[in-house]
C-alpha cells in the first residue's frame, strides 16, 4: 500500500467576531463631555475584547501559513 498526500484547500478564516455595538456610536453630536468620556470608558472593555478575537482569527491564519504547516508544505502556496 502506497500514501499519497493530496493538498486540499480549506479556508482558515471560518468566522469573524462580530463587530460590537458601541456606546460613543449612539451618542448625539451636540453630547456633552462627560458623556462621550463616560460612553468611551464603557466602550474599552468591549472594544478589547473585540481586539482580543481579531488577533486570534489573524494568529490563527499567519500559523496556519508558516512553513512546515499542512497545507502550504503539500501545495504549491498559490493561496498565500
Amino acid at each position: 500500500m502506497e500514501e499519497v498526500k493530496v493538498p486540499v484547500y480549506r479556508s482558515w478564516v471560518t468566522a469573524t467576531p462580530a463587530r460590537p455595538a458601541f456606546a460613543a456610536h449612539t451618542l448625539a453630536l451636540g453630547a456633552y463631555a462627560g458623556e462621550k468620556v463616560l460612553a468611551l470608558a464603557r466602550d474599552l472593555p468591549v472594544h478589547l475584547k473585540y481586539k482580543e478575537a481579531l488577533e486570534a482569527v489573524i494568529a490563527g491564519c499567519l500559523y496556519a501559513t508558516m512553513p512546515g504547516r499542512y497545507p502550504c508544505d503539500a501545495c504549491s502556496g498559490a493561496h498565500r
